[in-house]
């Protein structure tokens, strides 16, 4: 995922997902920096499901 799409707040990092109810924060578990087609991109490890749609800053 975009790696601006990460928070981090009191020692936890957050990324917001896209839900029926409206955006939800989830707490997860950062892995790697990679760089993808000149973005900078973040694994995720753990915390969030495959299917789910993260919210960009630009969104």
């Amino acid at each position: 995922m975009p790696e601006d799409s990460l928070e981090r707040e009191g020692g936890l990092d957050y990324v917001t997902v896209r839900t029926p109810a409206g955006p939800l924060r989830r707490t997860v578990v950062p892995g790697a920096v990679l760089e993808r087609d000149g973005q900078t991109m973040r694994e995720i490890l753990s915390g969030l499901t495959p299917g789910e749609v993260v919210v960009t800053p630009d969104e």
